[in-house]
């Protein structure tokens, strides 16, 4: 396992600590025939934001919840996972030899949603 540390600030309304974890054997072109796993699983976790975008405090009763956004390019997230309050995801049956970009956003009680947090690019393994 794998585990790598990386330190965001995604706008004056999110911080963000993602802790990553790749697991899997794969390798860049792994296959099953070759004892790799062609697949692997990624956590995504973060610690909730404490100020809004303006800069006014945010409390975590004001939170609604989080989306986590993810695709195969830069930018261009295929899928979004609505995880709620909770501050963490794994995500399943990712190509090991493929890139993931992730990125979170959150919401408050009144569905007003932040910009994107800074993405983080999730190498090959």
């Amino acid at each position: 396992m794998r585990t790598v540390q990386f330190i965001k600030k995604a706008c004056p309304l999110l911080f963000l600590l993602l802790l990553i974890w790749g697991c899997g054997g794969g390798g860049s072109g792994g296959s099953a025939a070759s004892g790799e796993e062609p697949f692997r699983s990624v956590e995504v976790a973060w610690d909730p934001p404490d100020t809004r975008q303006n800069g006014t405090a945010l409390s975590s009763g004001e939170i609604g919840g989080y989306r986590v956004h993810y695709g195969a390019e830069s930018g261009n997230y295929d899928t979004i996972i609505d995880v709620g309050g909770a501050t963490s995801l794994t995500i399943e049956d990712v190509p090991s030899d493929c890139d993931i970009y992730v990125a979170v956003t959150v919401y408050d009680t009144d569905g007003l949603e932040s910009n994107f947090s800074d993405e983080l690019v999730i190498a090959a393994e």
